[in-house]
């Protein structure tokens, strides 16, 4: 992959790490914000397709990869994740001399990002959310908890650790296969995974950087979107929702309950697009970065040696 420089940015009470890579010259600036137990990195293999054409900033969200881990659970509510995004688009504003082309997420943060937009104003024209949460009340509440029950699971059967990265990268996989349409994760994705969302421990073995109790409270905080967005005064930002195939729970309950969150979020924006990738699962960045990767580059515009 073409050179990438770390980068670490005062966050919302915490510091957050960022990995940049070059475009061209006077290329448009891309950030790229990750779901919950992941990290910036897993962008790599997209930004390495979209080529220079865009100057790519990888998010660590706060208790992610190379980022802060605040202790308590109040540090990961959404509004927090929101403002850290706010501050990062404001450092690139700055760093590179010229406003974001647009932000891009998956999963949840591309639901902080909504909050953060609603509390404080536009901090970026456009959004491109990829197969984000929008959780109903009850899915927030209930779903929220019964995550954040699995997670308690998951940590307690790896207390132990990983023997490698490439292992850790493993059980990562395994631990996402139901929510993935095809067999397993991207090879390079995974990779990528094992470079910036692993941690040796100091007994010599490995565990994720975003360790179990973080990434529960994560889904504790998890916020009911729409409601939230309706209380609040409309968004001043273009946005384009795009949801994998498939999503969370029995897939046609799922799919009908989801589209109407979408469509009463969109209908808060100041423009709205709705799409739907087939083929995907929830974590299609992992498992098709081809895909999304020209996804992103139509989001980033023309190219402009073609």
């Amino acid at each position: 992959m073409t050179a990438v420089r770390q980068e670490v940015i005062a966050g919302d009470g915490v510091d957050l790490s960022v990995a940049v890579r070059d475009g061209d010259d006077g290329a448009p600036v891309l950030l790229f914000a990750h779901g919950a137990s992941l990290c910036g990195e897993v962008w790599a293999p997209i930004v390495e397709r979209i080529g220079p054409r865009c100057t790519a900033v990888m998010l660590d969200l706060r208790g992610h990869g190379a980022s802060e881990a605040p202790g308590r659970a109040d540090d990961y509510r959404w509004q927090l994740f929101g403002a850290d995004l706010r501050s990062v688009a404001a450092w690139c504003g700055q760093h590179f001399g010229r406003p974001l082309r647009g932000l891009v997420t998956h999963s949840f943060s591309g639901d902080c990002a909504l909050v953060a937009t609603a509390d404080g104003g536009a901090f970026v024209e456009r959004l491109l959310m990829l197969d984000p949460v929008l959780a109903d009340p009850v899915a927030a509440d209930q779903g929220g908890q019964r995550l954040a029950r699995w997670t308690e699971k998951m940590a307690a059967a790896e207390a132990e650790g990983f023997a490698s990265r490439d292992e850790a990268a493993e059980r990562l996989e395994q631990c996402l296969r139901a929510q993935l349409a095809g067999d397993g994760l991207d090879d390079a994705t995974k990779k990528a995974f094992a470079r910036g969302g692993v941690v040796e421990r100091p007994d010599g073995r490995f565990a994720f950087a975003c360790n179990r109790d973080g990434e529960g409270h994560v889904y504790r905080n998890r916020t009911a979107i729409a409601e939230y967005l309706e209380a609040r005064e409309r968004i001043d930002c273009d946005v384009t929702l795009v949801f994998s195939e498939k999503r969370r729970g029995p897939q046609e309950e799922a799919t009908a309950k989801d589209t109407d969150v979408a469509r009463r979020v969109l209908a808060r924006c100041r423009r709205g697009n709705f799409e739907t990738m087939a083929g995907v699962g929830h974590f299609l960045i992992l498992e098709a970065p081809g895909r999304v990767a020209e996804r992103v580059a139509a989001f980033c515009g023309p190219d402009p040696t073609e």
